[in-house]
């Protein structure tokens, strides 16, 4: 579900903040964007991914994503990252969320080593948790 202030046509362009810990990143919802349900990795973008100054041998890889994601489904991904990471906490701010990026802060050499397969899983659960939550049915309680 969209956040309140954009369900509506003609509402301004949002720029929201998702993340876990220092490391945010912005997105930016539109009414007229409509998120994915299912959400996977399609490729590194190596024209977004640099080293920020200050970076310690640490880079902001970007990762291409299938669609825009809910809300929702970022903040189930960020809770799968850190029960997957739970003995590594340094881990639980290195991703987050750009529009249709999945940004990781971290060495180029352990993406593929140690991140990506745990980073896959996070998205695999996510995606299984976001989906048993839109399609469970509403329980209606009655007034009387």
């Amino acid at each position: 579900m969209y956040p309140a202030e954009n369900r509506f046509a003609g509402a301004p362009e949002q720029n929201k903040l998702y993340g876990i810990g220092t490391f945010v990143a912005e997105s930016n919802y539109r009414p007229s964007a409509k998120p994915a349900v299912e959400i996977v990795i399609v490729g590194l973008n190596k024209d977004l991914t640099r080293k920020p100054e200050k970076a310690d041998g640490r880079y902001e890889v970007y990762f291409d994503l299938s669609g825009i994601p809910f809300p929702d489904w970022i903040t189930i991904l960020l809770r799968e990252w850190k029960r997957l990471n739970r003995e590594e906490p340094r881990l639980w701010n290195r991703i987050a969320i750009k529009d249709r990026h999945l940004v990781m802060y971290t060495s180029p050499q352990e993406i593929a080593q140690k991140h990506l397969p745990v980073l896959q899983l996070a998205i695999v659960a996510a995606n299984k948790a976001h989906r048993r939550s839109i399609t469970k049915p509403v329980r209606k309680t009655q007034v009387w």
